[in-house]
């Protein structure tokens, strides 16, 4: 039978409580009353995972629509499963951890009344492979919610021959079904009984890529799908310009609410856009992979047409050519719609955008520097942006020691809001302007001597209107080699260095071509060196000290071992294009790679260094909840990673002003809150006292908040607490914020 509700852990929920019986687990016992109106017989059966205990059977008649106490004896100690069938109703499987002298509440569980959907699978001239299985997703139809409808959910069905036979949940929905390697089809609106099936004929799958997404009217605007068109047009990926692109294709809007599909797509780099005549067009970029389908994440919205006018004064640049004007429109979480443009010979640039939309404005310079961001409300028919852009003058010298160096600066914003960049002559000096003055940090780069190096600096106006900046570079340095385990050198790769607890906040990297590397100019303090590749890795913390300031270190890249893993759905269905951050057990361990995506059918490869006792898989899935997944060896076989549709809402609150990152905390792992930028539907605004980070499906379990720093996080990967955490518990489709602007306590 299908897993109607997903494995939820309820460990949280384990309240220490004398029994004059036997230990055990309640719960409520409901059935929908969708259901026929005859008595339903229930299984109840607990199994303990490890298979320490013998399974307990038990059984219960119920009416649709009624109420019943359970409460069923647990004869130990483990991670126990409570399976419910009856004969018609999806499966419900709730799992939960116990311990001694300790009573379980699962809260209520609800029967769903099934049917089935059956049909044949027909491919043309494709040749469907011989374990093929279909996945059907079904969501509750919009004309038929209300309460008591199903919930979203997924079955995997297996083929026999060409035909198939799924089991579903009795209502109204719609339904996606899905081949590895074809496009999906999508059926709308299918009423399916209590124990009836529903026939759905032949369902044709076209072979290949394909996308599949909506378009949306705003407001009240009048929106007919038979007018609206949607274009998919091939651009070239970035640096690779004389590459042919991918041919273009149009489609019109064929399904009801606005959903469109294009099918047999070549992999590449697309913009998408949906047009309809007297509207405001709308426009993302999405890339097609291998034979996967995408999925848009946000409706294309199209709208009342505005007309924004930016207006740039001065109407040239510093470099005398002309402002560059780049209009972003948020669309989803961390997502933004980005168009082009230039202004003319006045300095006027005009786009034609969304009514009711309020679009960043970012203005570049002709060598594309940032120089101002601002944003505007598009609540009018014609809107017109008039900017006065400061050009303030700065100059200085760069030394390093006592001599003068020659070197690229570019001046950032602390957040990354402008970038300009200047160069020092054989003297040190530069000279240059700058959209503002006060805070900046300032990269320096430098090929001989070598140097990377980031510093901060406050400006401010001279009395003849000149701000003036001396950089005084220390002298450390590190040097070295990259070796294989069995001292050669290793060639062509390419060496990161990052400080650990110093105001240098910034990344280097250098290749190191002949496998030597040299980083000058680096103050005292320690510093990580790191290199990666394909099949291995190697890191080394270094100190330099005001005694030894110059180190030369032998950087030593091991072979690392392979952790396989795939990625699956409740029902049993690879999960493609979900991000898998790998992270080490402990705090002692060495760092492992970076992130990796999983394929088309779910599957991911992660690189540990030899030898390490285990690690923790921070997982981020479209449609699923976030999760941590912890393992202790490296098996020989592919490893099944569940991912869950249960969850809860999780708002964080970081700490005010940070000079690290702050850090989040979660069933051991432990990593910072941008890492949470990748997860699906996170979004970030700002109320009166900060940033509000707001992710809408974690899974259930603790989460510590707490301020970053190197100790901080060091203290919180060996289990501990650090002054300034705040920790709290989410609960299945509860909500839990962790508010880290209060004042530092100690734990």
């Amino acid at each position: 039978m299908l897993l109607g509700a997903t494995l939820l852990l309820l460990a949280a929920s384990l309240v220490a409580l004398p029994l004059s019986g036997a230990e055990s687990v309640a719960f409520e016992l409901t059935v929908a009353e969708r259901a026929r109106p005859a008595d339903v017989a229930v299984g109840i059966t607990l199994t303990e995972k490890e298979a320490r205990a013998a399974p307990q059977a038990t059984s219960r008649t119920l009416s649709p629509g009624s109420v019943i106490r359970v409460e069923v004896p647990v004869p130990g100690p483990g991670t126990w499963e409570l399976d419910l069938r009856a004969e018609g109703f999806l499966r419900e499987v709730r799992a939960f951890a116990f311990g001694e002298g300790a009573r379980v509440e699962v809260g209520r569980v609800r029967l769903q009344p099934s049917g089935w959907i059956s049909g044949e699978v027909a491919v043309g001239t494709a040749q469907l492979p011989v374990d093929a299985r279909l996945t059907v997703r079904y969501a509750p139809s919009p004309s038929a919610r209300g309460p008591g409808e199903p919930e979203t959910g997924s079955a995997v069905c297996p083929l026999v021959g060409s035909r198939f036979r799924c089991e579903v949940p009795a209502g109204t929905l719609d339904y996606s079904l899905r081949i590895p390697g074809f496009a999906s089809r999508y059926f709308w609106g299918q009423e399916v009984r209590h124990a009836e099936s529903r026939a759905l004929g032949v369902v044709s799958f076209p072979p290949g890529a394909s996308l599949v997404g909506f378009v949306e009217a705003e407001g009240e605007t009048r929106f007919d799908p038979r007018k609206c068109r949607v274009t998919l047009e091939g651009v070239s990926p970035r640096g690779a310009e004389h590459r042919e692109p991918p041919a273009s294709r149009t489609a019109p809007v064929t399904g009801p609410r606005g959903f469109f599909q294009l099918t047999g797509l070549s992999p590449g780099l697309y913009d998408l856009t949906a047009l309809h005549p007297g509207l405001a067009t709308d426009r993302r970029q999405v890339a097609i992979r291998s034979t996967a389908e995408a999925t848009l994440r946000a409706p294309l919205r199209i709208g009342p047409l505005a007309t924004l006018e930016v207006v740039v004064s001065p109407r040239l640049d510093p470099h005398g050519g002309r402002w560059k004007v780049v209009v972003s429109t948020p669309v989803e979480g961390t997502e933004v719609v980005s168009i082009p443009g230039d202004a003319d010979e006045r300095g006027v640039s005009r786009f034609g955008l969304r009514r009711g939309t309020a679009p960043f404005v970012l203005v570049e310079t002709s060598q594309g520097e940032k120089w101002d961001q601002s944003r505007v409300e598009l609540d009018r028919p014609f809107v017109r942006h008039s900017l006065e852009l400061a050009q303030h003058p700065v100059s200085g010298r760069v030394r390093l020691g006592e001599a003068p160096l020659r070197a690229t600066l570019f001046f950032c914003g602390r957040h990354g809001g402008s970038s300009v960049r200047m160069e020092s002559d054989e003297e040190g000096e530069f000279a240059g302007l700058l959209p503002r003055l006060g805070r900046w940090e300032i990269e320096v780069h430098a090929e001989s001597p070598s140097v990377t190096r980031t510093v901060e600096r406050s400006l401010d106006a001279g009395g003849d209107g000149t701000s003036r900046v001396d950089l005084q570079l220390e002298e450390g340095r590190l040097h070295g080699t990259v070796r294989n385990e069995d001292g050669t050198v290793r060639e062509r790769v390419l060496v990161h260095l990052s400080p650990l607890g110093s105001k240098d906040r910034g990344i280097a990297d250098q290749p190191a071509t002949n496998g030597t590397f040299d980083f000058g100019g680096l103050s005292t303090g320690r510093f990580r060196l790191w290199v990666e590749t394909a099949d291995s890795g190697g890191e080394e913390v270094v100190e330099l000290t005001e005694e030894q300031s110059s180190r030369e270190v032998d950087l030593v890249v091991r072979r690392r071992d392979r952790f396989r893993g795939k990625l699956v759905s409740p029902g049993g269905a690879g999960v493609p294009f979900a991000t898998v951050q790998p992270m080490p057990i402990s705090a002692s361990a060495r760092p492992f790679p970076s992130r990796v995506t999983t394929d088309e059918n779910g599957d991911f490869d992660v690189l540990v260094p030899k030898g390490t006792p285990g690690g923790l898989l921070l997982i981020l899935a479209n449609g699923f909840a976030l999760r941590v997944f912890e393992f202790h060896e490296i098996p020989k076989e592919r490893v099944p990673v569940s991912v869950d549709g249960v969850g809860g809402v999780l708002r964080l609150l970081p700490p005010r002003t940070s000079d690290w990152v702050p850090a989040l905390r979660h069933r051991g792992a432990v990593f910072p809150v941008a890492g949470l930028d990748l997860a699906p539907g996170v979004t970030k605004s700002f109320d009166a006292d900060g940033l509000v980070v707001t992710v809408p499906l974690v899974e259930p379990g603790d989460y510590t908040l707490c301020p970053g720093s190197e100790s901080t996080y060091v203290v919180l990967r060996a289990g501990g607490l650090a002054p300034g955490c705040v920790t709290g518990l989410v609960s299945a489709r509860g909500d839990l914020t962790l508010d880290g602007r209060a004042p530092a306590r100690e734990p």
